[in-house]
């Protein structure tokens, strides 16, 4: 997926 850093943590808790 994307790697934007903290945003990366974020975007794949949601799409998990």
């Amino acid at each position: 997926m994307l790697m934007l850093g903290p945003v990366n943590f974020l975007v794949s808790s949601l799409q998990a």
